[in-house]
């Protein structure tokens, strides 16, 4: 008895063994690399951060405006300036002139000569808060149907 479960012991190992070996020799499926995504994600620049703020002022003479927002790490409400260039993107607005001040953005720039250069702005579109209406308007059921309505007895107190 103690021979056949070693011998068939031995057979399940070897077979496990025999498939572990076979799926480490697989060779990888090769991927065609497309240089075009190479070139673009080397040129991605590593110095790229981030501000959310409320526009205070623009110049569109000189393609800047300036941005109030809260530094979480001093606690203190601070003002950036920010140039715009050929190469900006906007969304929610269609272009720098459309930014006005008030609008809540949000920008991704870059430091380059002296000046904080934007590549993204997005402008925040905020809702205007609908008219409250009563609960009777808001409601579609009428007095008559919760009359109508089977609601179960109260239970009495003995």
């Amino acid at each position: 008895m103690k021979s056949k479960l070693l011998t068939a012991g031995l057979i399940i190992g070897a077979t496990c063994v025999g498939y572990g070996v076979l799926g480490f020799c697989q060779q990888e499926p090769q991927v065609p690399i497309d240089e075009n995504i190479i070139s673009e994600i080397e040129l991605v620049d590593e110095n790229i951060s981030w501000v959310w703020g409320e526009v205070k002022n623009v110049d569109y003479t000189s393609s800047k405006f300036n941005i109030l927002y809260m530094d979480y790490q001093t606690d203190d409400e601070k003002e950036l300036v920010v140039t715009i260039n050929q190469d900006t993107k906007f969304e929610g607005i269609n272009d720098f002139d459309s930014l006005k001040a008030g609008d809540t953005v949000g920008i991704d720039y870059f430091f380059d000569a002296n000046n904080n250069i934007a590549k993204n702005i997005s402008v925040e579109k905020l809702e205007e808060p609908s008219e409250v209406s009563s609960p009777e308007a808001s409601s579609s059921i009428q007095p008559d149907e919760i009359a109508a309505m089977d609601v179960p007895p109260e239970p009495k107190a003995e």
